[in-house]
């Protein structure tokens, strides 16, 4: 009997888990994909103080990639698995990703010399 109140309050505080990081995922890929700039590189650097753009010295690569496999992830992928279509926070993202992209092989992908 104190074992199945047990599993109960558990199965609660998992379901209650749940709602929050699904409630955070949204957020933060909404986040990131209104970042995406028109030539398809990330906004950096955003002071919450005053929400000014300060410009960075050198573009992290790494940091776009790892960006667009998040933003992937959330809107594509996981929604995937669970035979479902991505929800409406996700409607630029196919859009985003296309122009990330294009932004990675042109700027990014250089050839190896001999």
């Amino acid at each position: 009997p104190a074992m199945g109140k047990g599993v109960v309050v558990l199965k609660v505080v998992i379901d209650d888990m749940s709602e929050k990081v699904d409630a955070a995922i949204e957020r933060a890929t909404s986040y990131l994909l209104s970042t995406v700039m028109d030539d398809g590189a990330f906004e950096y650097e955003l002071r919450m103080e005053n929400e000014t753009l300060n410009p960075v010295d050198k573009y992290n690569v790494l940091r776009h990639g790892g960006t667009m496999y998040s933003i992937g992830g959330s809107c594509h992928t996981r929604h995937e698995e669970n035979f479902a279509s991505p929800p409406a926070y996700c409607d630029g993202a196919a859009h985003a990703m296309k122009l990330t992209a294009q932004w990675l092989q042109e700027e990014a992908i250089f050839k190896v010399p001999e």
